[in-house]
């Protein structure tokens, strides 16, 4: 009898402790959320002071994914790997609100932007265009449309670069395939 009553009073303390790490964990998601625009340093440090393994649920992991992603890039530390705010849009994608989903999919367009992948960064500023225009935050409007700006500019003028470059191609080489094109429309055979 006493052996079960002291499983029961361990069983019982073991999930208050754990209730109560799932409390200090959204305190410490909800700081660093309140603080992010003003204080992203701070943060920033607190969202490390948090123990990964203490984060459970999809809600939390993947709130936690973008306030952290969203800390490192308002302090210039830029990534270039999604396995982090991806866990916050595939949450996001079928669960809260149009700002939850516009940050998301927009810190996945920075994520992209800093890999150099300027068609997936354009194609995740235009999905958080599409939430952004649901909600009130022109702040985040403003941001996704600067990006979404340079995005596609980049991406135009390379596609019209690499355009002009085959028409150059076209112009000095007419007539040749590609193998016998070299500098100045000579060919191998004919010697530099």
């Amino acid at each position: 009898m006493k052996t079960r009553n002291l499983t029961v009073v361990c069983m019982l303390a073991g999930l208050l402790c754990w209730g109560c790490k799932q409390t200090d964990v959204t305190q410490v998601l909800d700081r660093a959320e309140t603080c992010m625009a003003e204080r992203p340093d701070s943060s920033l440090y607190l969202l490390r002071t948090l123990d990964k393994r203490h984060i459970s649920g999809s809600l939390r992991k993947a709130r936690y994914a973008l306030l952290y992603s969203q800390a490192l890039d308002k302090n210039y530390i830029d990534v270039d790997n999604d396995s982090l705010i991806r866990v916050a849009v595939d949450y996001y994608k079928g669960h809260g609100t149009s700002h939850e989903k516009a940050l998301a999919y927009f810190y996945l367009g920075r994520v992209y932007d800093n890999a150099g992948d300027e068609t997936r960064a354009t194609e995740a500023f235009v999905e958080a265009e599409t939430h952004a225009l649901d909600t009130d935050d022109h702040y985040i409007c403003g941001l996704i449309y600067s990006y979404l700006g340079k995005s596609i500019f980049l991406t135009v003028q390379f596609r019209r670069s690499t355009c002009h470059v085959r028409q150059v191609r076209k112009m000095l080489c007419p007539g040749r395939t590609a193998p016998q094109r070299r500098l100045h429309g000579r060919s191998e055979s004919e010697g530099v």
